[in-house]
C-alpha cells in the first residue's frame, strides 16, 4: 500500500511538468509571436493601432506609441501566411529602417518576399532618409513610421 502512496505525487509531478513543457514548445520568432496567426490574433485585440489595408490587399497596423508597423499578407498572395514588422531607429540623416519578418509559407516563396522587402525598404529609405545639403543641419523631426513605409507594402 506505501508503493502505491510514493507512485501517485510522481505521477502528478510528471503531468504538471508535461503540461508546462507543452505550453513552451519552439522557440518565439523574430516578431515576438509563435505563428502569423498568433500575431494577427494579438495584434488586433491592442488598443491604440491605425489599422488600414493598401491597394495590394495588405493589412498594415501601426503603432505610434512604439514606433513599429506590422504588415500582413494577403490570402492570394505567395507568401501568404506572413506577418512584417518594421521599425525605424535613429534620427535625421542616421535613420535606419528595422525588419522582422514570419513567413510560414514554402522557403522559396518566403526568399523572394524578403528579397522584395528589402529592395523596397531601400527605396524608402532613399526617399524619405536623406543627407542634408552641404551647410544645412540635419531635420531632426520625427517622420511618422507610416508615411514613411507607405512606399512599401
Amino acid at each position: 500500500m506505501a508503493a502505491g502512496l510514493l507512485l501517485l505525487p510522481c505521477a502528478v509531478s510528471a503531468q504538471v511538468e508535461q503540461a508546462t513543457l507543452e505550453m513552451h514548445i519552439g522557440p518565439t520568432s523574430p516578431v515576438g509571436f509563435y505563428t502569423v496567426e498568433e500575431a494577427h490574433e494579438k495584434l488586433l485585440q491592442r488598443d491604440g493601432l491605425r489599422r488600414s489595408t493598401n491597394d495590394d490587399g495588405w493589412l498594415q497596423l501601426e503603432d505610434r506609441t512604439r514606433n513599429v508597423l506590422w504588415s500582413f499578407v494577403p490570402e492570394d498572395h505567395v507568401a501568404y501566411p506572413s506577418v512584417i514588422r518594421r521599425t525605424v531607429s535613429g534620427s535625421g540623416a542616421g535613420k535606419q529602417i528595422n525588419m522582422d519578418a514570419l513567413c510560414e509559407a514554402r522557403r522559396k516563396d518566403c526568399e523572394k518576399l524578403m528579397k522584395q522587402l528589402r529592395r523596397e525598404n531601400a527605396v524608402a529609405q532613399n526617399e524619405f532618409v536623406r543627407m542634408p545639403h552641404r551647410g544645412q543641419g540635419v531635420n531632426s523631426d520625427m517622420t511618422p513610421l507610416g508615411s514613411l513605409m507607405s512606399a512599401a507594402p
